[in-house]
């Protein structure tokens, strides 16, 4: 479970071999989820933006912007979705982010038919979806190589 100053699903038990697997996050940080094989977090002195995504080791990091951890959920060990702010730190936009390579892509933004697209992504998932111009728009997660 979460606690205070440690990585959601920062400790893995393997329980064929009882090995145990720590992720490595920086130090004086907070509100950081891991999966099997990447983290992501807020850096350090910013609470809810500019965070990063790295390796379970804590190597091959990369920067991220508009953070919010509160959140955040890695799906298939790969894919987040993060809030793109403008102006002000109003939300402009949605976008489906992949951690492994760093490319994005909108999946909903302000003024846009109905408007912005759900935030939330859960990690046991394969699809992702949301309204956009009175239709359903479906991700399929495993069909993004």
């Amino acid at each position: 479970p979460p606690t205070a100053n440690r990585p959601t699903f920062g400790e893995l038990l393997n329980i064929e071999t009882g090995e145990t697997r720590t992720a490595v996050v920086p130090p004086d940080t907070h509100s950081w989820i891991c999966g099997l094989t990447r983290c992501m977090g807020p850096l350090p002195g910013n609470h809810n933006e500019n965070g990063a995504t790295q390796s379970r080791d804590g190597t091959a990091q990369r920067r991220l912007p508009s953070m919010e951890t509160q959140s955040a959920t890695i799906a298939q060990d790969r894919f987040t979705i993060l809030r793109v702010y403008g102006t002000g730190h109003r939300v402009m936009a949605i976008a489906l982010v992949d951690l492994k390579t760093g490319q994005a892509g909108l999946v909903g933004q302000r003024g846009v038919g109905d408007g912005l697209a759900r935030r939330g992504l859960s990690h046991h998932t394969d699809l992702y979806s949301y309204r956009l111009n009175n239709k359903m728009i479906i991700v399929d997660l495993r069909a993004i190589r």
